[in-house]
């Protein structure tokens, strides 16, 4: 008897066995039978196996993980066989086989952008009816929405443009190569004068709701044409995901409406194995610790030039000096008043 390595597997998931296959051979076409006395990684088993025209397979089954632990390597070693009635083949007594990781995480994920009118990955639940001016529904220039609208500057010419009903649906069915942390970047319009709120959902669990914020009415141009980005970070499952933004009831935060959405990328947050970025922090600095070089009896008016993150902090003043934002780069100053000032 003898035995050959097998053939290279892929784990077959998270859960689960993945098996690999060793080729058995028997001399003389044998059928029939065989009780193996095997060490499968060291350890003794025993395994009945059946023989046609002196060939049979032993299958070894691998547990499955969900973790990024490298290749799980299997060695079987042939130690007998039933009442010795085989010899074993001293060349061909033991055989390895290998089961690659499905959870490593590629040196580049390449960004997943979906068109809200794509009907092969986003559906959409109205239970209305589809002439009516409440359905949610793709707006192009041959379908306008219920007020004969079409708003031009959308990716690839179209748009999703939410109805009016609490419960109205756009699922956005994402498929990803690994599991992680993704920043959504929905490219959406909203020409009201309020943020249009969605719920959101990740494969079926609540997230908190997405606000959409309006676009800056400037008196002259129409705030429905200009078109925003909403970043939204949500953790997707290796696989087929579901993103799901539903028009909230009005107890619930709603305007029974919502947005116009044009399309959504789906980046992954890609570890670069660096410090977490130290956050933000204040620092002061006391009037009079300072030294002046001014030979006028004039008083001193401060500036801080600043990188202030968003949202702006305020810039605070002490009676003798000021407490500036983390990110001031450099301070300088002029005449004649004494007061903060940003610039």
């Amino acid at each position: 008897l003898g035995i050959a390595d097998a053939d290279p597997v892929v784990e077959s998931g998270d859960e689960g066995v993945t098996t690999l296959s060793f080729a058995l051979s028997a001399s003389n076409a044998f059928s029939g039978d065989v009780e193996l006395a095997l060490e499968i990684d060291g350890v003794a088993d025993t395994r009945t196996v059946t023989f046609i025209d002196g060939a049979a397979t032993l299958a070894v089954d691998v547990a499955n993980d969900d973790e990024d632990n490298g290749s799980e390597n299997v060695t079987v070693a042939l130690i007998g066989a039933t009442g010795d009635s085989f010899a074993i083949d001293s060349a061909a007594a033991t055989a390895s086989g290998s089961v690659s990781e499905d959870d490593a995480v590629p040196d580049t994920v390449a960004p997943i952008v979906i068109q809200a009118e794509d009907a092969a990955l986003v559906t959409v639940n109205d239970s209305g009816l589809p002439s009516n001016a409440d359905f949610t529904r793709v707006v192009d220039p041959n379908n306008p929405d219920a007020f004969t609208n079409y708003r031009e500057g959308a990716v690839g010419g179209a748009y999703m443009d939410f109805g009016t009903n609490p419960g109205d649906e756009v699922i956005f069915n994402v498929e990803t190569e690994v599991a992680g942390t993704y920043t959504a970047v929905i490219r959406y319009a909203n020409g009201s004068a309020g943020p249009r709120p969605l719920d959101l959902m990740i494969n079926g669990t609540p997230v908190p709701q997405a606000a959409f914020p309006p676009a800056v009415n400037d008196g002259v141009n129409d705030p429905w044409d200009s078109w925003l980005e909403l970043e939204v970070e949500m953790e997707l499952q290796a696989g087929p995901n579901s993103v799901s933004f539903a028009i909230p009831a009005v107890a619930d935060g709603g305007v029974n409406n919502g947005p116009n959405i044009d399309q959504i990328i789906f980046n992954y947050q890609q570890d670069d194995g660096g410090e977490t970025p130290t956050g933000p922090f204040l620092f002061e600095i006391q009037g009079e610790a300072l030294t002046i070089d001014d030979d006028e009896p004039t008083l001193i008016q401060w500036f801080a030039t600043l990188a202030i993150p968003k949202p702006m902090q305020p810039l605070a003043r002490t009676a003798y000096g000021m407490v500036l934002p983390a990110a001031a780069t450099s301070i300088w100053a002029t005449k004649p008043v004494m007061r903060p000032s940003l610039r």
